[in-house]
C-alpha cells in the first residue's frame, strides 16, 4: 500500500465516513507506524550526513530512499487527531518526526545548483555510458532542486519514456519466462511513467499477469494467515491474532472469505477482542485503584463535595477490582467526605437562614436537621457495608435485617432503589453462580472418551466463555469455581490431546493405505472390482474425520491436501485403468481387421497398460503395419505396399552419359596387345621411292580413366625390315555396342528392361557389373515409381552387384584381371536371370488383388495363448509369431493377443491371376 494511500483511509476514518472495522484500523495502525519508523531511520541517516558536511551523499541517500516524498506523504493535517485515537484505542502509536530534520532535509531541495555541481557531472557520466536509467535517476533529482531549469525538465521527460521503452524487452522475456519475480520488480519499476507505455501491448499484457500474481500472493498470505489463525488458541495468543487478523484486513475483506475462513476469522476476532477488551479494561481499573491509593494517601484538596465526586469516579473506574483494605479505606473516606459535604451544605443553609430567621428557631430546626443527618449517615454508612459484603445470600440477609430495622427508610426514594439495587445485584450474582454452576457440571459429566468432536468444541467454548465471568464473582465463590474451572480445562485439555493424537495415527494409517489402493490402481494389481471395494472401505473410515468441521478436530491441512492429492491420483488411476480394461475387451471382442488394429493402437498410445500385458502386446504393436498389409505383404515391402498407386510412375530414366561405357573403340597393336580408344585412329602414311612412313594417333584410354594422345608409326626402307609397331583392327567394342542399347532401352523403355539386357548380354563380366550398378542406382532412387520394390529377383541380384562393384569406375572392367572376372562371372550371371520387369508388374498385380480380397479375421490369441476362434478358417492361418506377422503352421505358433487370420485365396493363386493364367 502507499503512504498515498494510507493516509487517504486514515483521513476517512477521522472524518467518521469509514466503514472499517477494528481489525482494520488497527491494520492502518500498524502499517503507519511501520512506514513513520522506516522514514525515521532513512531521516537519521541523511541528518547524519549533512551535519557532517557531506550534502551529495546525503541528498543520494535520500534520494535512494524517495524520503522526501515519503515524508510529505506522512506528514498529514490530522496527525495529532490520528495520535490521540491511536493512543487511547491501544493501537500502535506513530514515532514523532522532528521538525528541525525535516528542514534540514528540505534545505538540500532550495539551494539550486549549477552545471558544475556533481550532479550534473554524474549525469553526464551516465549518459556517456548509455546508462540511461541511471541517466534519468539523477536528472530527476536535478528537476527537483532546479525547479526552474526548463531545459532539464525536457531531458527527463525525454529519458523518462526512452528508459520505460527500453525496458519492455526485459519485462516481454519475463513473461515469456514465467519469472514472477521479475515481473514484479519491473512492473514496480515502470509504474511512475505507466503513461509513457500507454497502449502498449506488452505493458497491458504484464498489468494483467501482475495483478494475477498479486491476487495469488495475497491469496497464498492470506491462506497462511488463515491456517494459523486455525493453530493458535485466540484466548491465550490474542496479541498474535490480533496481529494476523489486522494483516488480513488490509489485503483481504470479508467477501473474499469461504464460510469455514470466515468461522475462523470470526471467532478469533471476537476472543482476542474480548481479551484485549479485558486487557483495557484491566489496565484502566489498575490505573484507578493507582489513583485511588495516591488520593487516599495525598488528598488533592477542594471541596468536600469535589473530592467526593472524584472518587466515586475512580471508584466506577476501579470496576470493583480492589482488594479488601484499599475498599475499606476508600468507602471510609467517601462516607467520611459525604458527611463533610452534608455538614457544609448544613453550615451554609444555616448562614443564609441567620439572617432572616430569630436565632433561637433556627437552632432549633439545625439541631433537628443535624439529628437525621446523622441517622441517614449512619444507613449510608451500613448501606456500604453490605454492599460490600461477598457472598449474595449475606447481602440479601443484611438487607432483610437493615429493613426491619428501619421501616421507615425501606420505601424513601432516598433508599428504596439502593435497597432494590442490593437485591438485584445479589440475585443476578447467585444466578450466576447457579448458571456457572450447571455450565461446569455438564463439563464435568462428559464422557470424552466417546463424546462427538462437537462435544469438545461445546465444552471448550464453554469453558472459555467461563473464565471472564468467574473472574468478576465475589473472592471466595472466585477461588473455588475457578479451580474447578482449571480442573476442567486441564481434563479437556488432556482428552483433546489424547483424541488428537489418536486422530493423527489413524489418519496416517488410512491416508498410507489409500496410497496403496493408489499404487495398486496404478500398477493394475488386482482386478478392478476388488480394487474399487478396497477403496471405498477406506473412504468409509476416512471421510468422517476428514470431513471433521470442529475447531478442536478439524483435519489438517496437510492431511486434507495429502488426502486431495491421492483422491484426484486414484480418480485418474482408476479412469486408466476402466479405459484399460474397455480397450483390451475391445481387442479380445474385434470381428474384423479394422477393430482389431483399432484397440491395438489405442492400448500402445495410451501406455496405461500392465507391465505384464504390454509385455505381451509389445509384438503386436510393432506388427500392425505388417497387419495393415495382410498378404499383400508378401509380394512386396510395406512402403511399396502403401505407394501402390505411384508404381511403375517413372520406369524410365536417362542414364549418366559415359564414353567408356558407350563410345570405345577396341584395337589391337600387331604384337597382339589391346588398346582401347575414345574414337577412332586417325592414320597418314608418307610414301617414297625407297620406302613409307605409317603415322597413327589415338585418344588412347589409359589405367586410372586419363586419356591421352599416343602416336603409332611404322616405316620401311627398301632392303630393311619394318621398324616400329602399328594398330589393327578397330571398331566400338562389344560392350560399348551393348552399352549403348541399354541406354536406349533405359530412356525409351524402363530401368527395370535395361538391366535385365545388360544382366543377361555376353559381354565382359565387370563391363556388365559397373553399368548395372548405375542402372541400380537410379532403381534405388525411387523404387516404387521405377517398378523396382516389386521385383524380389532385382533387389536380389541388386545386392550382389553392389556387394561386388564397391570401388569400380567406369573404366575398371578393361583394366580387370582375368582372375576377378571369372569371380563376377561366377557370382553374378552364373545362370539366366529373369525378366525383371515383367516379375515386378505380376507382383504389382498381386498386391492389388491381395488387397482387394483381403484375409479374415477368424479369431484372436487370448492372454493365456489359447487361441479363441470365431469362425472357421477357410484357408492357410496367419499371425503374429516370434518371427513376426506372417503365416503360421498352427494356432499353437502366435503369441499371445495374436490375431488370426485365414486367407480367403492361396498366394500361389493370387499370383497366377496376376500373371494372367
Amino acid at each position: 500500500m502507499t503512504p498515498q494511500l494510507l493516509i487517504v483511509k486514515i483521513q476517512s476514518i477521522l472524518g467518521g465516513s469509514s466503514s472499517a472495522g477494528e481489525q482494520q484500523k488497527r491494520a492502518l495502525a500498524a502499517e503507519y507506524c511501520r512506514m513513520c519508523s522506516d522514514a525515521n531511520e532513512h531521516l537519521e541517516r541523511v541528518v547524519a550526513l549533512i551535519r557532517a558536511g557531506r550534502e551529495y551523499p546525503a541528498l543520494q541517500v535520500a534520494e535512494s530512499s524517495a524520503l522526501l516524498d515519503s515524508l510529505n506523504a506522512l506528514v498529514f493535517p490530522e496527525l495529532s487527531q490520528w495520535r490521540d485515537l491511536c493512543a487511547s484505542e491501544d493501537y500502535p502509536v506513530p514515532p514523532p518526526f522532528d521538525e528541525e530534520r525535516i528542514g534540514l532535509v528540505q534545505s538540500l531541495y532550495s539551494k539550486g545548483i549549477t552545471q558544475t555541481h556533481p550532479l550534473y557531472r554524474d549525469f553526464r557520466r551516465a549518459m556517456r555510458l548509455r546508462d540511461y536509467p541511471a541517466a534519468l535517476s539523477v536528472i530527476r533529482t536535478i528537476v527537483k532542486i532546479n525547479s526552474y531549469d526548463a531545459e532539464a525538465a525536457r531531458e527527463c521527460e525525454k529519458l523518462r519514456r526512452k528508459v520505460a521503452l527500453g525496458t519492455l524487452p526485459a519485462l516481454s522475456a519475463a513473461l515469456d519466462a514465467g519469472d514472477s519475480e521479475k515481473i514484479l520488480s519491473l512492473c514496480a519499476r515502470l509504474d511512475p511513467d505507466a503513461d509513457a507505455l500507454a497502449g502498449n501491448s506488452v505493458w497491458a499484457r504484464a498489468q494483467e499477469i501482475r495483478k494475477r500474481l498479486e491476487e495469488n500472493r495475497a491469496a497464498e498470505r492470506k491462506s497462511e494467515i488463515i491456517a494459523k489463525l486455525s493453530e493458535i488458541d485466540p484466548s491465550r495468543d490474542w496479541e498474535e491474532a490480533i496481529t494476523l487478523l489486522s494483516e488480513l484486513s488490509i489485503f483481504s475483506n470479508e467477501g473474499d472469505l469461504s464460510d469455514s475462513e470466515k468461522a475462523v476469522v470470526d471467532r478469533c476476532s471476537a476472543e482476542s477482542a474480548k481479551m484485549h477488551a479485558e486487557k483495557l479494561a484491566s489496565e484502566k481499573a489498575a490505573r484507578a485503584r493507582n489513583l485511588i491509593s495516591i488520593e487516599l494517601e495525598h488528598p488533592s484538596g477542594g471541596s468536600a463535595a469535589a473530592g467526593l465526586r472524584r472518587l466515586r469516579a475512580l471508584k466506577a473506574d476501579a470496576l470493583g477490582r480492589m482488594d479488601d483494605e484499599l475498599a475499606r479505606k476508600l468507602d471510609a473516606r467517601i462516607a467520611s467526605l459525604r458527611r463533610a459535604a452534608a455538614r457544609n451544605r448544613i453550615a451554609a443553609g444555616v448562614s443564609a437562614a441567620a439572617a432572616l430567621a430569630l436565632a433561637a428557631g433556627i437552632s432549633a430546626w439545625a439541631y433537628s436537621s443535624w439529628e437525621e443527618n446523622r441517622r441517614l449517615a449512619e444507613a449510608d454508612a451500613l448501606l456500604a457495608s453490605i454492599e460490600r459484603l461477598e457472598a449474595s445470600d449475606a447481602r440479601l440477609g443484611a438487607v432483610e435485617k437493615f429493613e426491619a430495622a428501619n421501616p421507615d427508610l425501606k420505601d424513601s426514594p432516598r433508599y428504596s432503589a439502593r435497597l432494590a439495587k442490593i437485591r438485584e445485584a445479589a440475585g443476578a450474582e447467585m444466578a450466576e453462580i447457579s448458571r456457572i454452576s450447571r455450565a461446569l457440571r455438564s463439563v464435568e459429566e462428559t464422557d470424552f472418551k466417546t463424546a462427538p468432536s462437537s462435544a469438545f468444541d461445546d465444552a471448550s467454548a464453554s469453558l472459555s466463555s467461563l473464565a471472564p465471568d468467574i473472574a468478576v464473582l465475589p473472592p471466595a465463590k472466585r477461588t473455588e469455581l475457578r479451580e474447578k474451572l482449571d480442573a476442567l480445562s486441564k481434563k479437556l485439555k488432556d482428552a483433546t490431546e489424547s483424541r488428537k493424537i489418536a486422530l493423527a495415527d489413524r489418519t496416517r494409517e488410512l491416508l498410507e493405505e489409500y496410497e496403496a489402493v493408489l499404487a495398486d490402481y496404478e500398477n493394475f494389481a488386482s482386478e478392478l472390482p476388488k480394487l474399487a471395494a478396497r477403496e471405498e472401505s477406506v473412504l468409509k473410515a476416512l471421510r468422517p474425520i476428514l470431513g471433521d468441521v470442529s475447531e478442536n478436530f478439524k483435519p489438517h491441512k496437510i492431511d486434507s491436501d495429502r488426502f486431495d492429492e491421492i483422491t484426484a491420483k486414484i480418480s485418474v488411476a482408476r479412469s486408466r485403468y476402466e479405459k484399460f480394461g474397455i480397450l483390451r475387451d475391445a481387442l479380445l471382442a474385434a470381428r474384423n481387421s479394422y477393430d482389431y488394429i483399432a484397440a491395438v493402437e489405442m492400448l500402445a498410445a495410451d501406455g496405461a497398460v500392465p507391465a505384464e500385458f504390454a509385455r505381451k502386446l509389445a509384438p503386436i504393436s510393432s506388427s500392425v503395419r505388417n497387419i495393415k498389409a495382410g498378404q499383400a505383404a508378401e509380394f512386396a515391402d510395406l512402403d511399396a505396399i502403401a505407394r501402390l498407386g505411384d508404381a511403375f510412375s517413372s520406369e524410365k530414366a536417362a542414364l549418366p552419359e559415359s564414353k567408356a561405357l558407350t563410345s570405345l573403340y577396341k584395337y589391337s597393336t600387331e604384337s597382339g596387345t589391346p588398346v582401347y580408344t575414345i574414337a577412332p585412329v586417325s592414320e597418314r602414311t608418307q610414301r617414297w621411292n625407297g620406302g613409307y612412313t605409317t603415322v597413327q594417333e589415338a585418344s588412347e584410354l589409359s589405367f586410372g580413366g586419363n586419356e591421352s594422345s599416343t602416336r603409332y608409326m611404322k616405316s620401311q626402307t627398301r632392303g630393311r625390315d619394318p621398324q616400329g609397331d602399328l594398330l589393327v583392327g578397330g571398331a566400338l567394342s562389344p560392350e560399348s555396342l551393348i552399352g549403348a542399347e541399354v541406354f536406349k532401352t533405359a530412356a525409351s523403355k524402363s530401368l527395370l528392361s535395361a538391366l535385365g539386357m545388360v544382366a543377361n548380354s555376353n559381354v565382359n563380366p565387370a563391363f556388365k557389373a559397373y553399368l548395372e550398378r548405375v542402372i541400380i542406382g537410379k532403381l534405388k532412387a525411387d523404387p516404387v515409381a521405377t517398378g523396382f520394390a516389386f521385383s524380389p529377383s532385382a533387389r536380389e541380384h541388386a545386392e550382389k552387384v553392389l556387394k561386388n562393384t564397391s570401388g569400380m569406375f567406369d573404366y575398371s572392367w578393361i583394366f580387370e584381371k582375368d582372375s576377378k572376372l571369372k569371380f563376377l562371372k561366377s557370382e553374378l550371371y552364373s545362370k539366366l536371370l529373369p525378366d525383371f520387369e515383367e516379375e515386378a508388374k505380376v507382383r504389382a498385380k498381386a498386391v492389388e488383388i491381395a488387397e482387394s480380397s483381403p484375409m479374415e479375421l477368424v479369431g484372436v490369441v487370448l492372454e493365456n495363448g489359447k487361441p479363441r476362434f470365431f469362425k472357421d478358417p477357410k484357408g492357410a492361418l496367419w499371425g503374429v509369431s516370434q518371427k513376426g506377422f506372417g503365416r503360421i503352421a498352427s494356432p499353437g505358433a502366435a503369441l499371445p493377443l495374436s490375431p488370426l487370420f485365414s486367407e480367403t485365396a492361396s498366394s500361389a493363386k493370387i499370383l497366377s491371376e496376376a500373371a494372367g493364367e
